[in-house]
């Protein structure tokens, strides 16, 4: 009972696979190496909901109001960024852009490894609970409490586009390709052609879906639910 209470709310493996960053109500950030099960790393005393690896397994980031940076070989905390209002919900790292995301408040806000100001602030009007950058880092894809999915373009930084997936979307997870987007948050979940703009609704769960992710390399996705 305790353990649904406290989290872990978000649990991110490293590309390398040693690693994973559970993020808790229980003030702990620590990595856990994944062949003995064992906390290995602690970082922080903290409560938050999201974390993430860069690609490249140097850095791993989580945060509440403000996102936290931190050097794993260092085994240390190197940067600190201000500007949320809000708990930070969501977040991402992409590889080709070489940024890390945060969603929280009204904004998604993209940081690098050296300014403690983010580098671009984008505005959603709505609350947003989820985030995540396409794989080529040409788009960003922002889930709010309204339902809506808006669009992002890294291009020019402003929302081009939207997608209606439910009444509220808690999380969300694009495939390796591209070329799908799947939504999950009020016992909805949505599966979307993103070059087509075409929605599907995944029937089944009965109460909150707070966890979606695709399979990297087979037609499969998966979600997960307080039912």
């Amino acid at each position: 009972f305790m353990a649904s209470i406290i989290g872990p709310w978000n649990a991110p493996v490293s590309p390398d696979g040693k690693w994973m960053a559970p993020v808790n109500s229980d003030k702990v950030f620590a990595l856990y190496d994944l062949s003995t099960g064992k906390q290995q790393i602690f970082f922080d005393s903290l409560t938050a909901f999201s974390s993430a690896f860069s690609s490249d397994g140097k850095y791993v980031a989580t945060g509440n109001r403000n996102i936290i940076i931190y050097d794993i070989a260092q085994q240390k905390k190197i940067l600190k960024g201000k500007g949320h209002t809000g708990v930070i919900y969501g977040m991402d790292y992409n590889k080709n852009l070489n940024l890390f995301l945060t969603a929280a408040d009204k904004t998604v806000r993209v940081w690098n490894t050296t300014d403690t100001a983010a580098v671009h602030t984008v505005p959603t009007i709505s609350n947003v609970f989820t985030a995540k950058f396409s794989p080529d880092g040409k788009s960003i894809y922002a889930g709010c409490t309204n339902g809506k999915v808006k669009i992002i373009s890294t291009n020019n930084w402003t929302v081009v586009d939207s997608l209606q997936s439910g009444t509220t979307i808690f999380n969300m997870a694009v495939s390796a390709d591209n070329k799908y987007l799947i939504t999950g948050g009020n016992a909805e979940v949505f599966a979307w052609d993103i070059k087509k703009k075409k929605g599907t609704a995944l029937k089944g769960h009965t109460k909150w879906v707070y966890g979606v992710a695709f399979h990297p390399s087979l037609p499969l996705a998966v979600s997960v639910s307080y039912d």
